[in-house]
């Protein structure tokens, strides 16, 4: 007999035995007691226990035990509505100068052009026309270029 064969046959009862006893166990032993399902946890007396901190919020910010901590929050100004509308029209003035400036120097720049053609294509037709090389539904032909971003 190989030495192999010898440790296989050796090791098959081993587990036999071990699985018979642990099978055993179950049927027959210790049947009444349970398991409780509740955890106990002990307590040192000696320990003090922990006293919860109060926090409490308010429109300024907030407080933590006896602590305050205010928050940065911007608040309306209290100013009359008619003022504000006269400064909200000076602000629009002042930006619709600015805007004309910018204007100014960016239009001697822009070129004019004629739309051919305002017909979108949305994503699930886009899809369709890549896969079908630039060809869809009756539509004019489209070259589409894969390109792979390399970096």
């Amino acid at each position: 007999m190989s030495p192999f064969f010898i440790f296989a046959t050796v090791l098959t009862v081993a587990y036999l035995i071990y699985y018979t006893v642990v099978i055993l166990h179950d049927l027959y032993g210790k049947k009444g007691e349970k398991k409780s399902e509740e955890e106990t946890f002990e307590i040192d007396p000696s320990e003090e226990p922990e006293e919860s901190v109060e926090v409490s919020e308010s429109e300024m910010g907030f407080s933590i035990g006896g602590n305050d901590y205010e928050v940065d929050v911007e608040t309306p100004s209290s100013a009359p509505a008619a003022d504000r509308q006269e400064e909200t029209q000076d602000e629009r003035s002042s930006g619709g100068k600015a805007l004309e400036k910018v204007m100014a120097k960016v239009e001697p720049h822009l070129e004019e052009f004629n739309s051919d053609m305002s017909n979108p294509y949305y994503d699930q037709q886009l899809y369709k026309l890549m896969m079908s090389g630039g060809r869809m539904d009756g539509r004019p032909v489209i070259e589409a270029i894969p390109i792979k971003n390399e970096i």
